[in-house]
C-alpha cells in the first residue's frame, strides 16, 4: 500500500523536489528503532508503545467489485449479502478485521485469493475475481475510470487514521522532523483521493 500512498500524497502533487527519500514499501510491521528507520507512516488503530505518532490524515475502506462481477452476481444491498460473492483478501490483516463494516458486522465471504500487497489486490478486483475491501487511497482511480464500483457504501465502517510514527524526539535527527513536518502540510484537510468520490 505504501506505493499507492507515495503515488497520490506526495509525488502526485510535486512538493518533494528538494527532499531526498530511502523508501521501503513494504507493508510489514517494521520495529523503527531496530530495523533503523526514521519514520514509518501506519494507517491502523495505534497501540500504546514508545513511538511518537503524529496524525495525517483520515483514511476510509471501500467495499468495491468490477461492473461485470456485479452484472453476474448481482448488487449485494446488505454486508450479508456478499456469501455470494468471492473475495480478495489482504493478507497483511486478520480476515476478521479486513471485511469490517459498519456495526462491527462481519459477513461471512469465502476467499478466492490473497495477497499482501493492495494494489495486487486491486488488480484482482478489477479482473474480476472477486470482492475486495480496500483503502480509497488505492481504488479511487479506478472507481472514478469505472474499472471498479463501490458497493454497500452505506454500510461503511468509520474512518480510522493513518499517522507519522517516529522513535523519541530525543533520537530524531532535524531533517526527520522537517520532513513530518512537511507531510503534516501535505495531508492537511480533506484527502485528494476521497474528493468527490463518495458523493458527500
Amino acid at each position: 500500500m505504501g506505493q499507492s500512498l507515495l503515488q497520490n500524497g506526495l509525488f502526485q502533487r510535486g512538493k518533494v523536489n528538494d527532499v531526498s527519500l530511502s523508501v521501503d514499501t513494504d507493508d510489514r510491521m517494521v520495529d523503527l528503532i531496530r530495523d533503523g528507520f526514521d519514520l514509518a507512516i501506519r494507517i491502523a488503530q495505534l497501540p500504546d508503545s514508545s513511538l511518537i505518532a503524529r496524525r495525517l490524515a483520515i483514511i476510509r475502506h471501500a467495499c468495491v467489485a468490477s461492473p461485470s462481477l456485479l452484472e453476474h452476481l448481482g448488487t449485494p444491498q446488505e454486508p450479508d449479502d456478499l456469501y455470494r460473492f468471492p473475495g480478495i483478501v489482504y493478507s497483511n490483516r486478520e480476515e476478521a478485521s479486513y471485511w469490517k463494516f459498519a456495526n462491527d458486522v462481519v459477513p461471512s465471504v469465502r476467499t478466492r485469493l490473497d495477497f499482501a500487497n493492495g494494489d495486487a489486490v486491486r488488480e484482482a478486483a478489477i479482473a474480476g475475481f472477486g470482492v475486495a475491501m480496500l483503502p480509497t487511497f488505492i481504488v479511487h482511480d479506478a472507481v472514478r475510470s469505472g474499472a471498479l464500483s463501490i458497493v454497500l457504501a452505506k454500510h461503511m465502517r468509520s474512518p480510522i487514521a493513518m499517522y507519522a510514527v517516529h522513535p523519541s524526539t530525543r533520537n530524531q535527527t532535524a531533517r526527520a522532523r522537517a520532513f513530518i513536518d512537511f507531510l503534516v502540510d501535505t495531508f492537511r484537510g480533506e484527502p485528494p483521493w476521497d474528493q468527490g468520490l463518495l458523493g458527500d
